[in-house]
């Protein structure tokens, strides 16, 4: 089945080939900014504050796209601290300061949280409740929080469900 934007064509997502004469329609990021300008990301927020937890859209890069209020709460942070920011140093993670930054340390290619957002992203596949684990630095040094999270693609965004991990 292919994706296409119902306004302008483009192709959204990985396309299905089992049945790749069959249409569906969407919108891209594009086309919806085109038509709901810069309240388009107050609309989303909206919707992600709908939700009783933390929630973050996140772009292929690993950048923070928006968040809901309980994320800029959970951080201390304010949206405009945050958004456009990638993941790691938004959430102050110790190998973010390394040379290459986050996401292009040794220590990333075991970043649970990057691998499963990357992975929502490339293949479309959902996952729910994982294990997630991140080293930050904080006043009193570096600390380990552990957290259970969960992905959903949507367009060409993932959706990314923070729990704290009991």
């Amino acid at each position: 089945m292919k994706r296409v934007c119902a306004w302008c064509g483009a192709a959204l997502g990985n396309e299905d080939t089992a049945d790749s004469k069959v249409v569906t329609h969407g919108i891209c990021a594009p086309c919806l900014r085109a038509m709901y300008g810069d309240s388009v990301s107050e609309t989303l927020r909206s919707f992600l504050n709908k939700f009783e937890f933390p929630v973050l859209q996140v772009d292929k890069d690993g950048r923070i796209m928006l968040t809901n209020d309980k994320v800029n709460a959970m951080l201390r942070k304010s949206p405009e601290e945050v958004d456009g920011k990638l993941g790691g140093d938004v959430i102050e993670c110790v190998y973010s300061k390394e040379p290459g930054g986050c996401g292009k340390t040794v220590h990333c290619k075991g970043c649970a949280i990057r691998n499963t957002v990357m992975a929502s992203h490339d293949t479309g596949e959902s996952f729910s409740n994982i294990d997630a684990y991140q080293d930050i630095q904080t006043n009193e040094g570096v600390k380990r929080v552990h957290f259970k999270i969960s992905t959903e693609k949507i367009l060409d965004v993932v959706l990314l469900k923070v729990e704290p991990a009991e």
